[in-house]
This record gives C-alpha cells, structure tokens and sequence, in this order.
C-alpha cells in the first residue's frame, strides 16, 4: 500500500512540475525523487546494525504442555524499525512434522524486543526451531531485505513423558517377586513398605507412596514426611524398551492405516516410554538400584552392563534426564537390549561383580530376562 500511494505522489509532481515550473513544484519533485534514496540508505544502515541473539535455546516440558524457544533482536542503530518479520521452522521429532511461524514486531532505535515461539507437541521426542529469515523495512515500507537467512537451529526443547502413579503397584510387586526369588522375603522390607533400610527423611512429594509416611514426624513438624530407602542390595534392574520399531527418517511417509503398521505410531512409543520412565521412578523410590537402557551414541553413558550401554538413575531426576536423552536421540536403529541372556557388569561403586535383572517394557506387561 505504501509503495502504491508513493507512486501516485511521484507521478502528481512529476505532472504538476511542467504546469507551474516554481521553485515549490520543483522543491516538491526533487524531495519525492530523493526520497526512495534515503530510505535505502536508511534500510542499509539499520540493517547493518541489527544483531540477534538466543536467549533460551535449551529446555524440556512434559507431554501435554506448551513449550517455548525465544530469539531476541537488537537495534543498534538510531533509526527506528516500524516493521520487522521473523520466520522460524519448527521440526518435531521423530515424527519429521515441520510447522512455520511469523511475527512482525516493531523495533525502536536503540532497543531490544523478544520474539517468543510457541511450541505444542502432539507427542514425545524432540521438537527443534529454526531461524528461516528476519525481513527488515525501511520507515516508509518501500523496501525490505532478508537478514540471517537460514541461521540454523535456535532452540530445542525435549517433551518427555510425566511419571504415571499408575504404575506404582507394578514397580513393588517387581520388587517383591525378586526379593521373594532371592530368598530376602521376609529380611529386606521393612515397615515402610518399601525393600531396604530407611537412610533418612524428606518432605512429601506428589507420587511418593502412603505407607512411607512417618507419622510421628509428620504430626510433629505439621508437614507429611516420608522414609528415604536406601538401596536393596537384591534390586538391581536394568530397563529396557524397543524405541525403534517404525520411527526412522521415513515414518512421516509411512501408512499407518493398516493393522500392521498400529504397533509403530508415535502414541504406542509414547506409551511404552511413559511406562518405562515410570517404572524406573518407581523402583528407585522402592530402593532398588536402576539402569536404563539408552543409546550407545549419546554422551549420557554413565556404565555398561554386558553389552548395553546405560544410565544409572539413583533418584527420580535421573529418570527425568534419562527420559530427555531418549527422547532426544535418534530412535531409529536403537533396540537396547540382549535378549539372551542376563546382562553382568562391575559395579564401580561397590567394586564387585553384580547382577542385573533385565525388564524389558512392552506395550502391556513388562517382560523379565
């Protein structure tokens, strides 16, 4: 609209000069003509000027919330922007979904303005943000120019799966099953409920269970308190899950219409995850020592059992960023797990050679080695 009204005032004074030929008339045509000049000059200099900047770049939400990636820009200059566009691609992994997003902001001289991008995942994984373009306009919107053309990725967030209360029972009566299995039935649970000695005492947290409750402390301090457990030295579990079945570079291309392609979509992933997350959750606070499987390319190794590389989880933020490292990796190709035979490792820890229970999650039950 802006470039249109300026035309219609150039050809009114390039008609008007000829009929008067005044100083006015000609004043009037010389500034219409020069006026297109000094707002390139101006775009150029803003532009040279703009700088940008990642303020988040990193996080992880639960499945379910919204997440954000944010860019800040810079003016530098003394000119003031009126308009400027921001465009960022978002690519949600595994899946390969790709969303665009544009805002237009206003950048006074001498200031900053944050652009956020929203992020709402359908599924866990990876959802990573892209700088496409930032477009700039001069004053009067005659011209414009693309800056940080294919910048590259500015943000990433992990959606991770929440620990489910539901599978709570299934982690005890894991843990029973193996203590009855090694003979401790009756030695190692304690009056808590849970396998193990009490280490010592926290505040209550949404998930931890009731027969951990220390009622004389809680009435005391006016606050529920729980027993911490110390590890059981007959819980030592490594979990394991297929991640892999159907998620490789081409699963946005895949028929899922079919009944043999149910087994491979991204809810039946999320599922088997959230369990898995939660079942190490769950086993930790029982007392249990946990390991879970995770990809042999990842820097989150902390040992290796058998063959399998794993992440030791000795409390429930270890299981949050074991979730993050699986839901950050590359699925297609990982199945972390030695079906044959039971995985033994040395415990570094304790310097001796200790047995792990292989449990490997499916859809419905989860399945001892």
């Amino acid at each position: 609209m802006s470039r249109i009204l300026y035309i219609f005032i150039l050809i009114t004074a390039i008609c008007f000069y000829p009929l008067y030929r005044d100083n006015l008339s000609y004043i009037i045509l010389i500034s219409v003509t020069a006026l297109p000049v000094l707002m390139a000059v101006q775009l150029a200099v803003s532009a040279k000027l703009l700088t940008h900047s990642i303020k988040k770049n990193s996080s992880a939400i639960f499945k379910g919330n919204e997440g954000e990636a944010q860019i800040t820009l810079v003016n530098n200059s003394f000119f003031p922007m009126s308009g400027v566009r921001v465009g960022v691609r978002i690519t949600y992994l595994p899946t390969g979904e790709t969303r665009r997003q544009t805002a237009d902001i206003p950048l006074p001289a001498r200031s900053s303005q944050t652009v956020t991008v929203g992020i709402t995942p359908k599924n866990c994984g990876e959802a990573r943000v892209f700088l496409e373009y930032v477009k700039v306009y001069d004053l009067l919107h005659l011209f414009s120019v693309k800056l940080f053309k294919n910048e590259g990725m500015i943000g990433r967030v992990c959606i991770i799966p929440k620990v489910e209360a539901k599978y709570s029972e299934e982690a005890a009566a894991l843990m029973q099953e193996r203590s009855a299995a090694s003979g401790n039935d009756e030695g190692s649970k304690g009056d808590s409920g849970a396998f193990g000695d009490v280490s010592g005492y926290r505040d209550f947290i949404p998930g931890d269970r009731l027969s951990r409750l220390h009622h004389k402390l809680s009435a005391r301090f006016d606050k529920d308190i729980v027993r911490v457990m110390s590890p059981d030295s007959s819980g030592h579990f490594l979990l394991t899950a297929d991640l892999s079945a159907g998620f490789g570079a081409n699963f946005g291309n895949a028929d899922h219409s079919n009944a043999d392609n149910i087994g491979n979509t991204p809810d039946k992933r999320d599922k088997r995850l959230e369990k898995l997350i939660s079942m190490a959750y769950y086993l930790v606070q029982e007392g249990a020592q946990v390991c879970i499987a995770v990809p042999e390319n990842t820097s989150a190794v902390s040992m290796m059992i058998g063959s399998t590389p794993a992440f030791h989880c000795a409390n429930g933020a270890d299981c949050l960023a074991a979730a993050k490292v699986l839901c950050g990796a590359d699925f297609a190709g990982i199945y972390p797990v030695d079906r044959a035979n039971r995985a033994n490792s040395s415990d570094n820890a304790q310097g001796s050679s200790t047995e792990y229970i292989t449990v490997h999650i499916e859809d419905n039950d989860e399945e001892i080695i």
